[in-house]
């Protein structure tokens, strides 16, 4: 399997896009006038929205107040939340016992209630506005923390080939090229998925880690030797995916890894 051009061709040269205001006002002046002829719509229930400002992607008025909340007190190590005064700095009960080769993981909400339903939208085709608008969301609350990491470079987790041909969309995609265009580094698929089986969510958290042994694997042609590389994928559970990413990635010669997700769980999902 040969690797993957990216799903917009443009990210690969987002630092090249010069920084200046005339082409702020002019990429917001074609914004503008595109939400004219197609209005801004709730990525949840569709119906159109009024926004002060119609180039920002949010919920309806109705939805906003269904949204599940955002993670007050995360984990400084695997996202999870925690209580206001836990230290984290070596891991919280979730993760402390765990050895990781990924640096640090980032998420937007616990996998729970709302939260469980919006993650399983967003698998769908017609719903990768809403995959959309979560990431944006997940900038907006963790932008400080993740352009601190300095990444170089953003890499989903990948779906393996054969399932890929029967889905429509990949969430880890969307979310790469959403971030990629806040942090203005590329994104591209630098791993494979090396056989499909049995999906991790109808796992046990021992089986995750079983299965996960083994199941990704760096492409050939992936280039990530000395780079600081954004591991992104929808959900994390055990962290035994992004592990095996991370173990992979590092292999082939990156500097180190990091992680962001949109939810995080903490038990069998």
């Amino acid at each position: 399997m040969t690797d993957r051009v990216d799903a917009n061709p443009t990210s690969e040269f987002v630092k090249d896009i010069p920084d200046s205001k005339f082409w702020d006002l002019s990429t917001r002046g074609w914004e503008q006038i595109l939400n004219l002829v197609f209005p801004p719509a709730c990525p949840l229930c569709h119906q159109f929205i009024k926004t002060e400002d119609s180039t920002e992607q949010s919920f309806c008025e109705q939805c906003r107040e269904q949204a599940p909340e955002s993670i007050q007190h995360p984990c400084q190590r695997c996202g999870a939340e925690v209580g206001a005064y836990v230290k984290t700095e070596s891991g919280c009960a979730h993760c402390s016992k765990d050895r990781f080769a990924f640096e640090q993981v980032t998420s937007l909400m616990m996998y729970q209630g709302e939260a469980r339903r919006l993650c399983k939208l967003c698998k769908e085709w017609n719903y990768q506005s809403l995959c959309h608008t979560l990431t944006r969301q997940l900038w907006q609350s963790r932008e400080e923390l993740i352009r601190s990491w300095n990444c170089d470079l953003i890499v989903p987790v990948p779906m393996h080939w054969g399932k890929r041909l029967f889905r429509n969309c990949h969430p880890a995609e969307t979310i790469a090229n959403t971030l990629s265009t806040q942090l203005k580094i590329p994104w591209r698929y630098c791993l494979r998925q090396t056989r499909s089986g049995t999906t991790q969510s109808q796992l046990s958290r021992t089986a995750r880690i079983q299965n996960a042994r083994e199941l990704y694997a760096p492409l050939r042609r992936a280039s990530v030797k000395g780079k600081s590389v954004l591991l992104v994928d929808d959900i994390l559970t055990t962290g035994s995916t992004a592990n095996v990413c991370a173990k992979a990635l590092l292999n082939a010669g990156c500097s180190q890894v990091r992680v962001a997700v949109l939810a995080r769980a903490t038990g069998q999902t």
